[in-house]
């Protein structure tokens, strides 16, 4: 999912609506009034199907680190700590724990990776 700017996507579009409201009223020839009108009628429509979208609470992003013990990854967001490393990395064939997760499970911060590609 991807959030947006809904209020600056609005005014783009009544922005394109005014611009076609002014071309309309200069009345070229009838073909070309008929699809400004449909164009406007189009912008319009958009403009309300925007207005009745739901809105939802963006949370920052949060970001960590996995800190890695002799038997534990802990998360440095929120201190969880998973300490079952033996069983998960024999059956996923992972070096490090640190790999297994790109995502904590418990908190949802994104690990940032020492090697700078998380």
């Amino acid at each position: 999912m991807r959030l947006i700017d809904a209020d600056a996507l609005k005014k783009t579009f009544e922005a394109w609506r005014e611009r076609l409201m002014q071309k309309e009223e200069m009345k070229l020839d009838v073909m070309n009034a008929w699809a400004t009108e449909r164009q406007i009628e189009l912008i319009d429509a958009t403009i309300d199907e925007l207005e009745r979208m739901p809105t939802i609470e963006a949370e920052p992003v949060r970001r960590g680190r996995w800190i890695e013990g002799c038997c534990e990854l802990r998360c440095s967001a929120c201190r969880w700590k998973y300490s079952d490393e033996l069983p998960f990395m024999s059956t996923h064939g992972l070096d490090s724990m640190s790999e297994a997760f790109a995502y904590c499970p418990h908190c949802g911060a994104r690990m940032i990776c020492r090697w700078g590609t998380g």
